[in-house]
């Protein structure tokens, strides 16, 4: 299973693009097609995939995991510019 800790935009030769950033193995995975799912326990928590990577923290609330959800849509929108 694959992992990231945060999200980030890289402008690659004049191209804007979004990767999945994997700091504890120091790997990056790019991101096309942007598809986001959730899920919402009380043993795991928040917790948000995307592309199935799966984001390696979970979110201490559904607000918050939410509005992380809306701004990797916006930069997802951005980087298909």
């Amino acid at each position: 299973m694959l992992f990231f800790d945060r999200i980030e935009m890289r402008n690659i030769n004049g191209v804007i693009r979004l990767f999945a950033v994997d700091d504890l193995k120091g790997e990056s995975y790019p991101l096309h097609n942007v598809v986001i799912s959730t899920e919402a326990s009380q043993i795991s928590g928040f917790r948000l995939s995307v592309n199935s990577i799966s984001r390696r923290e979970p979110f201490q609330n559904s607000d918050l995991m939410g509005e992380f959800s809306s701004n990797i849509m916006k930069l997802a929108r951005y980087s298909e510019l």
